[in-house]
Formats: C-alpha cells, structure tokens, sequence
C-alpha cells in the first residue's frame, strides 16, 4: 500500500510501524518510514539513491497532480459522528480518503500525464492554466514514483490534518478527484472550456490551503 498524505527534524531512527489496510481479503501493509520520508524533504540531507519511500508527504495542501490517480467514486468522507461501520478510523475522527488499486491509479496518470503534454502542442487551445508546466512536472514525478511499486498494490490519498481546517459542509463538498477527472476529459474530448472551468475551481479551493501556510 502507498500513501499520498497531506499535512522537523529527522528522527533519530526508522518507525518500525505501518498503517494496515484489508480489501477483500488481501493485507495491505505501508511501512511509515519516518526518517526516510524527512530526509527526502530536507535539501540538506543525503543524496538518496533508492528513494523508494511509501509514503509522500505536502503540508497545507495537496498538489493537485496527486488527484489523478483516483476517481470521485473512490471517495470516502467522515464527518463528526463517524459513520458505522468503517474500519480503520477511530471513533469520531473526521476524514476524507481516496484508495485505488495500482493498476488503475497508474492508466490515470498516463492519460493524465498525456493530456497535459498534448496542450504544448501550438494547435491547441490557448489555456496558460492547464499549460502550467508545474502541472505536467509533478504528474510525471507521480508517474515515476509509482512505477517503483508491485502493480497489485493499493494507493491512497489521505487529507490527513488538513481536514482540521474544513467544515462539515466543506468537507463533504470537497469534489476535487471528481472536479480534476473532468477537467482531464474536457482536455482529452476538445472541450477546453469544460477542461478550464473544472481546473479553475480546484486550483482556486486549494490556493486557498497554501495562502494558510503564508499565514502560519
């Protein structure tokens, strides 16, 4: 299992722990890996080779090419009480996840991947947003980091503390793997006004999350 999380100093040692997931039968078993995780974030730390960390970690927001390999329907949102029956969230707690298997988080962020490259091309829409080569880089960074793992693998987005600053009523309205996917299909059909509407509307919630981090 790899984990996407939204949000020191490097611990002294590895975390022998992981978080644990059971679909269907199958364990899922994502090892913490805390101190490899906090010396890829410090420019300062070691040149690492293997960089085959299982978790990735962004504070105050989630970069938007971490959307792509999930679809809406893979959405699952807690908000106070927790609703029965889910495993693996403590009672009371507020989340919101994405889980997909490796497989298909991996065909998403090709044709993701795709799609962006294909509006460089001069014939295409005028559409500096979608054209932000930040974009194109971090959904290929996405598309590598996945590669290193077995393809029967689970992928998870996970909010993480970020749900903390969203109300219910935000919380349970927060679309943005639905609002990007569209976006994509708008791109990849011909229809840039679809494509650029959607993007706008995820770009704009979630520069709201990064003027946070300016504050604190």
């Amino acid at each position: 299992m790899k984990r996407l999380i939204a949000g020191g100093s490097i611990p002294a040692q590895e975390s022998g722990d992981a978080y644990v997931r059971r679909v269907d039968g199958a364990v899922y078993v994502c090892p913490w890996q805390t101190r490899l995780r906090c010396l890829l974030a410090d420019p300062a730390g070691p040149s690492l080779v293997a960089r085959r960390v299982h978790i990735r970690s962004s504070a105050w927001n989630v970069p938007l090419a971490w959307f792509i390999p999930f679809d809406g329907a893979e959405r699952w949102v807690a908000a106070e009480p927790r609703v029965p029956g889910v495993i693996g969230v403590r009672y009371g707690a507020r989340a919101l996840v994405y889980a997909t298997p490796m497989r298909q988080a991996r065909r998403r962020v090709t044709r993701g991947l795709a799609a962006v490259r294909a509006l460089q091309a001069p014939d295409m829409p005028d559409l500096p947003d979608l054209r932000d080569p930040r974009l194109t880089a971090e959904l290929a960074e996405v598309a590598s980091w996945l590669e290193r793992f077995h393809p029967g693998s689970l992928v998870e987005l996970d909010y993480g503390g970020l749900v903390s600053l969203l109300s219910n009523d935000a919380l349970n309205r927060d679309e943005s793997v639905a609002e990007l996917g569209a976006a994509i299909d708008g791109i990849a059909c011909g229809h840039s006004e679809v494509a650029l509407a959607m993007y706008s509307r995820v770009h704009a919630r979630w520069r709201a999350f990064r003027e946070f981090e300016q504050v604190n």
